[in-house]
């Protein structure tokens, strides 16, 4: 039902951390390899960067990297969206414009900023982690180039303290900008960005954002081939910075032969998946492909650390909740865990059909079923154009 033989394109988080640095310094290279629309929105806008007008269409991090990119420059800048990305929580991006001295207007699908450049804190910046750790990271990216850091640097303050929400995508911003020269420290409270932060990222030219491969969308492949499929990833290039390449070791829990040397990927139909217990507190955009997966497993799993998925493209929790109890799998939703009883490999779900809401990673969980069950409705499947646009070229051409 399911397969796929060649390469997948780069990793979209690394690329759009990428594109902001190389604003900054345009001599650095960009070699990468993907038409997600969070990239070609944030490629777009940068490439005409003093445009009073841009788009992003529905991605929460290019609008948030755009948002404080736009507000280094003089002027006033309008950025326009879907609803579905202005639906989501973005205070504490208002609070970290307002403390560097910009002001921003919120219209319906609209985000107005005017700014004279940012305005250095006297003592420190607090930033909120409690929803994304996105935020800190479109600062700390945006920090580049910004004369007044060259004094005594600043100090930022998450909070809380600590690990946050989705604290390991914080942590490779850090190991991407010290990758390619930046320096700064952790502290216990935070990050100290240091006189001397760009120094080195300033000098000469260099190679960013090599072609490594997207680990959510190979999680997304992997998935599919072990419910019902075959999978080569060709090549399969992983360094280990992208949170979401933890997919790995939990196929090995999960006791899904997952083939892996000389940069190729191999995953077959599995025989049987074991169910186990994992918390989704780092690696969120795992949790509704995770959980269809599991809705074939042997025995009960235990899933926590979710509750912030509801500020994604959709109510991630509601959505996926909704798509289980379609499918027919017995499950048991508590404030703080998710129990899922799943039915074995053997599982066929029942016919329905899904509305996405528009969220590619609730299109990729409702596949799965759909693989099982060629009778389910997927409506809204271009969604996955946000990240995987070839997602059904994998896929029977009758699949859909």
């Amino acid at each position: 039902m399911f397969s796929y033989s060649g390469p997948l394109h780069s990793s979209k988080s690394i690329v759009l951390r990428s594109l902001i640095v190389s604003s900054f310094f345009p001599k650095h290279q960009l070699l990468f390899n993907t038409e997600s629309q969070d990239v070609l929105d944030l490629k777009n806008a940068l490439e005409d960067i003093k445009k009073p007008v841009q788009k992003i269409s529905f991605g929460a991090a290019p609008f948030r990297f755009l948002a404080l990119r736009l507000s280094r420059q003089v002027g006033e800048f309008i950025i326009q969206g879907e609803d579905n990305l202005f639906s989501r929580p973005h205070q504490t991006l208002t609070a970290i414009l307002n403390d560097l001295g910009v002001q921003t207007d919120w219209g319906k699908r609209e985000l107005k900023i005017k700014s004279n450049g940012w305005i250095k804190p006297e003592k420190e910046l607090r930033i909120s982690n409690e929803i994304s750790s996105q935020f800190a990271s479109a600062f700390l990216l945006n920090c580049l180039d910004w004369p007044q850091l060259r004094n005594n640097g600043l100090t930022i303050r998450l909070d809380p303290p600590g690990a946050g929400v989705s604290n390991e995508y914080l942590q490779m911003t850090i190991r991407c900008l010290k990758q390619w020269g930046a320096r700064m420290e952790t502290i216990d409270s935070g990050i100290f960005i240091p006189p001397d932060f760009d120094r080195h990222l300033g000098e000469g030219s260099m190679v960013l954002a090599k072609c490594e491969t997207d680990m959510s969308s190979a999680f997304t492949f992997a998935a599919c081939a072990a419910v019902g499929g075959d999978l080569v990833l060709n090549p399969f290039l992983d360094t280990g910075l992208q949170p979401d390449h933890v997919f790995l070791e939990l196929f090995n829990r999960m006791g899904i032969l997952c083939e892996n040397r000389l940069e190729v990927l191999k995953v077959s139909k599995a025989k049987k998946i074991n169910s186990f217990d994992f918390d989704f507190k780092n690696t969120p955009d795992l949790f509704p492909v995770m959980c269809g997966m599991l809705s074939f497993a042997q025995g009960t799993s235990l899933l926590t650390g979710f509750h912030h998925i509801q500020f994604k493209e959709s109510d991630r929790l509601e959505r996926t909740i909704k798509l289980l109890k379609e499918a027919g799998v017995s499950f048991e939703l508590e404030k703080n865990f998710l129990k899922i009883f799943g039915q074995g490999i053997g599982f066929k779900p029942r016919s329905f059909t899904f509305d996405p809401f528009d969220d590619h990673r609730m299109v990729f969980a409702a596949a799965l079923f759909k693989i099982k069950n060629p009778e389910i409705k997927i409506q809204n499947s271009s969604a996955v154009r946000k990240s995987i646009p070839d997602f059904w070229k994998a896929f029977p051409d009758n699949f859909l």
